[in-house]
C-alpha cells in the first residue's frame, strides 16, 4: 500500500506540474489502470515499459496532451494499450474519448479497462482507422502515440477532423517533422502552437505540435 500512495503522490505531483489537476480518485484510477495493464501485458504484451517507469512514460506522458485538447469529442488512433486516451479520459471527464483499435485482443483489454474503471466518457471503436475515415465520423480532437509518422497521421486526421478542430502530434526530443498543409478532399491543416517539454520525475524531453483544420 505504500508504494501505491507513493505512486500516487508523484503522479499528482507530476501531472500538477504539466498544468493537470488531479484528485485522488481520478490518481487512483489511474493507478488502478496501470496495475490492469501489467496484470494483461503477462499474456498480451502491450508495453515494453518497465512498471517502475510507468508512472512518468505511460501516465504523465499521455497527461502533457490534455491542455492541448479541443472540446467535446476526441480520437485515439491506434489507442493499443489505452494511451494516451485512457488516461486523458479520466483527467477529463467533460469530453468524450473515442479509443480507435483493430487489434482484437487490445480492443478485448481496452473494454475492460472501460468496465472496471467505469468511464462513461471513453468508448471502444473496434475498427481500423481506414475504415472509420470512410464513415463519415468526424471528432474535435485527433491524436495518437506513436501510431504513424506524422505526414501519414495528418492525412488521416484530415479525414476525421471536423472543421476547426485539432489534429496533436506527439514527438520525442526532436520537434516532430511537420508543417501547414493542404490535404486530400480539401482539408487544410494550419501549424497554430507547438509546446516542448520535460517530463517531470524524469526530465525526458517532448514534443507537442497542434494543427488547426481550417478548412
Amino acid at each position: 500500500m505504500a508504494a501505491r500512495s507513493e505512486e500516487r503522490d508523484a503522479l499528482v505531483c507530476g501531472a500538477t506540474d504539466l498544468g493537470v489537476v488531479l484528485n485522488a480518485e481520478q490518481a487512483s484510477k489511474l493507478i488502478d489502470f496501470l496495475d490492469l495493464l501489467y496484470v494483461w501485458n503477462r499474456a498480451s504484451r502491450l508495453t515494453k515499459v518497465v512498471r517502475e517507469d510507468a508512472v512518468r512514460i505511460h501516465l504523465l506522458d499521455s497527461l502533457s496532451v490534455c491542455p492541448l485538447l479541443s472540446p467535446r469529442t476526441v480520437a485515439d488512433l491506434g489507442s493499443g494499450a489505452g494511451l494516451p486516451g485512457i488516461p486523458l479520459a479520466v483527467a477529463r471527464p467533460d469530453l468524450r474519448f473515442h479509443l480507435v483499435e483493430s487489434n482484437r485482443r487490445r480492443c478485448s483489454f481496452l473494454y475492460e479497462v472501460v468496465r472496471t474503471l467505469d468511464l462513461s466518457n471513453a468508448s471502444v471503436v473496434e475498427t481500423d482507422v481506414e475504415s472509420l475515415g470512410r464513415s463519415g465520423r468526424s471528432f474535435d480532437t485527433v491524436l495518437s502515440r506513436a501510431f504513424r509518422p506524422p505526414a501519414e497521421f495528418l492525412v488521416i486526421a484530415g479525414r476525421l477532423l471536423a472543421v476547426g478542430g485539432r489534429a496533436i502530434v506527439m514527438g520525442g526530443e526532436s520537434r516532430p517533422c511537420v508543417s501547414s498543409c493542404s490535404l486530400e478532399h480539401r482539408a487544410v491543416l494550419e501549424v497554430e502552437f507547438e509546446r516542448r517539454l520535460a517530463l517531470p520525475l524524469g526530465g525526458e524531453k517532448r514534443s507537442l505540435v497542434a494543427l488547426r483544420r481550417i478548412a
